[in-house]
């Protein structure tokens, strides 16, 4: 005959085998800690630079790409206002009107309103892109005319932006605000237009 049951649930086993490993852990808790300390530190000290000796031959395709003519970021930066054009259309102005109404037009046009969002996005993305190579062209070619021709074409950049911004934002967010500053003209668009 056996030995009588000790428990009759998992629950009852799985607390059990709970206490079991408690005990153990505080009768060897010392070498236990140390020997995940050893295991720590050995994964995570830095292991050593690699010295790569250049194999002498034909370069390989690895060598460093020469970097652009100088004159090749400020062509970049020329075609941003036809990028920004290309999304947004010839004339902005009415384009930022159509997108008001949009947002006055409330609470319906939900796609309309996410294509102004996706708009908005999109100048973004040009505009860092623009940032890029105007920090290009004041390290190549320092504060001269092509800088200034570069920050022209930002300033009109970071305008459009913000007024999508505002859009957008007072739309979203206040839109008795919008429908307000829309009726009084205080709408940044409406001031550059003026």
């Amino acid at each position: 005959m056996g030995r009588p049951r000790k428990y009759f649930t998992a629950e009852a086993k799985a607390a059990a085998n709970r206490n079991k490993s408690a005990r153990s852990y505080q009768k060897h808790s010392q070498k236990i800690n140390k020997r995940r300390r050893r295991q720590y530190q050995k994964s995570h000290q830095p292991s050593p630079p690699e010295i790569i000796q250049p194999k002498p031959g034909p370069p390989t395709g690895n060598a460093p790409k020469p970097e652009p003519e100088p004159h090749y970021w400020l062509e970049r930066a020329r075609q941003i206002p036809d990028r920004i054009d290309h999304v947004i259309g010839k004339d902005r102005m009415q384009y930022f009107e159509r997108a008001c109404q949009v947002f006055l037009d409330a609470p319906g046009n939900e796609t309309e309103k996410a294509n102004v969002h996706r708009t908005l996005t999109t100048v973004n993305s040009i505009s860092e892109r623009l940032t890029h190579y105007h920090n290009k062209i004041l390290n190549l070619f320092g504060v001269g005319d092509e800088w200034k021709e570069v920050q022209t074409i930002a300033l009109s950049t970071r305008e459009t932006i913000q007024v999508l911004e505002e859009i957008t934002v007072l739309g979203t967010v206040a839109h008795e605000d919008l429908i307000q500053s829309y009726a009084d003209g205080d709408l940044l668009y409406q001031k550059l237009h003026k």
